[in-house]
């Protein structure tokens, strides 16, 4: 990895920095593996989960909504028909009564 980095005692590159002092220690550090690292994932993986537990929750309750809206949208439309067909029922018993009482006049 550091096989590009310029050498010397003024440089940039900390692990060959250290090579040339030659300091036993220069070994590389990744920070893809240490312990901060690995909890800071652990605690996005776990947001990523809870985030997509919550959509998913919401996705189902707005489905039941839904459903109950249906629901309640074919009882409501029954219910419309129901008075629809007892006003129109009326209205023909009506229309009966006066056609016979015009008839035995």
């Amino acid at each position: 990895m550091h096989g590009q980095c310029p050498v010397g005692l003024d440089n940039w590159c900390k692990f060959q920095r250290a090579t040339f002092h030659g300091k036993s220690n220069a070994t590389e550090k990744s920070n893809l593996n240490n312990a901060s690292t690995r909890e800071a994932r652990r605690k996005r993986i776990k947001r990523a989960h809870q985030l997509a537990e919550q959509i998913e929750s919401r996705n189902l309750a707005q489905r039941i909504s839904t459903a109950e809206g249906h629901a309640q949208e074919s009882q409501e439309q029954c219910n419309e028909r129901l008075q629809e067909n007892i006003i129109r029922t009326r209205a023909a018993g009506e229309r009966d009564i006066a056609t016979v009482g015009a008839q035995e006049q």
